[in-house]
């Protein structure tokens, strides 16, 4: 809703848990995941709009495995963020920019660039730059998995993956014949 002259907000409070318990295998698995996200947004003008940010997400998880042993870790992750989509004329962009510190995997800065213009009615040219960082969740680091035999599980948990890091870039051209038909070509290339 609004919050001052020309600005607006959005505040979204989420929960989610997980709750896996296996009484024949004697072994207990839960994680609990608390967010706050809080985007602030301004027209700057008829061509130009700004939204700035923050994210703040609350990990814990444990696992009671009676042959494997366990785990119980908490971790959090705090972003700040920043966005800018602008147009005039035949032509629109768009760039982003946001910090995240990992409480498990430190700090990482990602961003995009993107790029549109509208060659004619029906044809739009766009190119855009972008980097990703995603840090593993506590199933893929520590999830217990399935014992097929001694020191061997399967679907089990790897407590030494990295954050996955990317970086893309695309170009593409659309078609747009008529209101409910677009075609769309594009080209990319994610690292």
């Amino acid at each position: 809703g609004p919050l001052a002259a020309g600005w607006t907000h959005a505040l979204v409070l989420g929960r989610s848990t997980e709750d896996l318990d296996t009484p024949v295998y004697l072994s207990k698995f839960g994680s609990a995941r608390n967010t706050l996200d809080w985007t602030v947004s301004k027209a700057l003008d008829e061509h130009n709009d700004l939204d700035v940010g923050l994210n703040f997400a609350q990990e814990d998880g444990y696992s009671h495995e009676f042959f494997a042993g366990g785990f119980d870790h908490s971790r959090h992750n705090a972003a700040l963020f920043a966005s800018w989509r602008g147009r005039f004329g035949q032509q629109s962009w768009a760039a982003s920019l946001r910090h995240d510190d990992n409480s498990q995997f430190g700090g990482a800065t990602t961003g995009s660039l993107a790029w549109g213009w509208q060659a004619a009615t029906d044809w739009r040219l766009r190119a855009s730059l972008a980097n990703a960082f995603r840090a593993p969740d506590f199933n893929e680091l520590y999830y217990p998995g399935f014992e097929i035999g001694p020191g061997m599980a399967l679907f089990a948990g790897n407590p030494l993956l990295d954050p996955e890091r990317s970086a893309t870039a695309e170009a593409g051209l659309d078609w747009t014949p008529q209101a409910r038909t677009r075609v769309g070509l594009s080209l990319y290339r994610t690292r």
